[in-house]
């Protein structure tokens, strides 16, 4: 009996390592944290095209969580905060297809709002504007199980989303395509601060 107590107790103790590493492997990180008063920079473009016509939107953004609903799900509004460049170029097809008429404006303190809904179930959606196509959502879940810091989804074929743990988003690019294309694009600077 003697002998079998140890042999008993380092199975015992290997049962438990186990059993706690298992656990620990399968906890649900955090990929979007979403607080009331974090702020973010990103770098951001959104372009439009069309047969006769062209334009990008380029520069730097911020996005401000300033609220949040209660219940289920929980809206958080963003105010977001652009400022860059618009250039729209078009041509009339007269000397071929060559985009030469071109429109520069500079953009300042353009104030928007986005907004995520964050549902029980871990899962978010993200509403966005794509130009010409307005309002656009996405849906993904900001509780991910893995030990990595970063990841990225492929979301509806063409979008594609990347979080990393505790940040948040660190890239985002979404579009419609038809006749008229659309896409916006987001790249993190900094964040989240107060």
């Amino acid at each position: 009996m003697k002998r079998i107590f140890p042999y008993l107790r380092f199975v015992v103790w290997a049962f438990i390592l186990t059993t706690a590493c298992h656990e620990m492997d399968e906890r649900m990180n955090d990929f979007l944290p979403l607080k009331v008063r974090e702020k973010y920079k990103y770098d951001y473009s959104a372009v439009y095209s069309y047969v006769y016509e062209n334009s990008i939107t380029y520069g730097e953004c911020t996005w401000d969580f300033i609220s949040a609903s209660r219940g289920n799900p929980v809206v958080y509004q963003v105010k977001q905060t652009f400022n860059g460049f618009y250039v729209y170029e078009h041509s009339d097809f007269s000397g071929g297809p060559n985009f030469t008429k071109t429109d520069t404006t500079e953009i300042k303190n353009q104030i928007s709002t986005l907004t995520f809904e964050a549902m029980d179930d871990g899962e978010v959606t993200f509403t966005f504007d794509v130009p010409y196509w307005g309002n656009k959502s996405l849906t993904f879940n900001r509780y991910i199980q893995s030990d990595k810091v970063d990841t990225c989804m492929t979301l509806q074929l063409i979008n594609q989303v990347c979080l990393k743990r505790e940040v948040g988003i660190t890239s985002f690019g979404a579009g419609s395509h038809g006749n008229h294309s659309g896409s916006v694009c987001y790249s993190l600077i900094k964040g989240p601060y107060y």
